[in-house]
């Protein structure tokens, strides 16, 4: 039993030259190559990934920061004996600003944009209007 498949096994051996060894050594290389240049284009992309997301959360803790201010400035302006209301004005268009800003920069969408979903009633085979049909007098 043994020698029988020593001798299927000489038959299917493949036989190396300096050609197709060559041409071995060549995919080899290429693939590689291709390897490297992968995983250096992965490395870019996370280290590009990593600075917008540094500089969103810097900008988002500004506008936050400028949030708070605006809103000191407003309080301090309404505790005032005689309120500027063309300050307040000021101050409540620019916190609107701010506040959009901020809403954009955390990824919350603006309301009423997500609709929940309904489940989908299955249609009845039965009816094209999906009604049940009217049972048949016999």
């Amino acid at each position: 039993m043994i020698v029988d498949d020593l001798r299927n096994a000489e038959q299917y051996a493949c036989v190396i030259t300096s050609a197709n060894a060559r041409e071995m050594q060549q995919k080899a290389a290429n693939s590689r190559k291709l390897a490297r240049a992968q995983a250096d284009l992965q490395a870019a992309k996370l280290i590009v990934e990593s600075q917008v997301n540094e500089f969103e959360q810097r900008t988002l803790a500004r506008v936050r920061l400028q949030l708070d201010k605006v809103y000191d400035a407003f309080m301090a302006e309404c505790r005032r004996r005689k309120p500027d209301a063309a300050k307040l004005d000021r101050l409540a268009a620019a916190q609107a600003r701010l506040s959009e800003q901020e809403r954009i920069l955390s990824g919350r969408p603006m309301p009423g944009s997500l609709k929940p979903t309904q489940p989908r009633r299955p249609k009845s085979a039965e009816s094209p209007s999906g009604n049940d049909p009217l049972p048949a007098d016999s």
